[in-house]
C-alpha cells in the first residue's frame, strides 16, 4: 500500500472515531469532574461541554448548584445542573419558559408554569400540580412553595362600538402550594397587581414579598414590600 493510501485510511479512521465520539459522548463523556465533597457548593463553575448529557439521559442525582447559560449546544438559555460529585448535566427548557427553582435538598427542579417537577435523581418530569403558577421561593423544609397566579383575562372583549367592555387586568393571587400533592391556599396579604420576588426566613416563620400594587405603580416602577407569617398575618409593610 502506498504512503498516500495509508494517509487516506488514517484520515477516514480519524473521522469515523470522531463521529463515534459525537454519538456516544453524552453517555460516556457526560461530565467533567470537579470532585467537591458531598453537599458542598463548588468554588467555581464552567460552561458545559457541547456534548454534555442531559439529566434525562444520565441523571446526576441531587444538585449542589443550578445555573442557566446560553453557552450550550442549544444556543439559548439552558439549565446546567452540577451534582454533588462534581458531574455536569444539561437541563433543557422550552422556548419562552422561564427559569425554575431548585429545591433545598437539591433533588427537585420546579418548572414555572408547567405544573411539573423534574426529579434530578431519575430524570423524570412529573406533573404534580396545576399549571400557570409562577414559583417564587421554596420553603426551608422543602415542603411548600410560594407562587403567584395571574388572574388576568386572556383576551379583551369589545362591544358594538368597538370599545373594550372588560378590564383584562386583575389582581394576582399569592399562594402557598404543596408541589407534591397540588394542594394550595391563598395567602391574604392585600391586593397586588403582580408579585415580583419572595423569600422565606431561614426558620420558615416569616415571608417577605415584593410586588406592584396597581398599574400606576408599574408605570412608576414602585413596589410594596410586605413581611407576613405563613398564615397571612401581615407584620409590616412599606412602599
Amino acid at each position: 500500500m502506498s504512503i498516500g493510501c495509508v494517509r487516506k485510511v488514517a484520515v477516514l479512521v480519524t473521522v469515523a472515531a470522531l463521529g463515534l465520539v459525537a454519538i456516544y459522548a453524552p453517555g460516556r463523556l457526560a461530565a467533567r469532574r470537579a470532585a467537591p465533597p458531598a453537599e458542598v457548593v463548588p468554588s467555581q463553575v464552567r460552561d458545559p461541554w457541547l456534548w454534555q448529557a442531559t439529566v434525562g439521559q444520565h441523571p446526576v442525582g441531587p444538585a449542589s448548584v443550578l445555573f442557566f447559560t446560553a453557552q450550550t449546544r442549544y444556543f439559548e438559555s439552558t439549565g446546567v445542573v452540577i451534582g454533588r460529585d462534581g458531574g455536569y448535566r444539561l437541563l433543557p427548557i422550552d422556548v419562552g419558559e422561564g427559569h425554575g427553582l431548585l429545591s433545598p435538598d437539591g433533588r427537585w427542579y420546579l418548572r414555572p408554569g408547567q405544573g411539573s417537577m423534574i426529579d434530578l435523581r431519575s430524570g423524570d418530569d412529573r406533573r404534580t400540580h396545576r399549571p400557570r403558577l409562577d414559583p417564587l421561593a421554596w420553603s426551608p423544609d422543602g415542603k411548600s412553595v410560594l407562587a403567584t397566579r395571574s388572574n388576568d383575562d386572556d383576551v379583551i372583549t369589545y362591544g358594538p362600538d368597538n370599545q373594550p367592555v372588560n378590564d383584562p387586568s386583575k389582581p394576582d393571587d399569592l399562594l402557598i402550594v404543596d408541589p407534591f400533592s397540588g394542594a394550595e391556599r391563598v395567602l391574604p396579604i392585600g391586593t397586588f397587581a403582580s408579585h415580583s420576588r419572595a423569600a422565606w426566613s431561614p426558620d420558615g416563620s416569616l415571608i417577605a414579598v415584593t410586588g406592584r400594587v396597581d398599574p400606576a405603580a408599574e408605570v412608576a416602577q414602585r413596589e410594596r414590600l410586605v413581611v407576613t407569617d405563613p398564615g397571612g398575618g401581615v407584620r409590616w409593610q412599606v412602599e
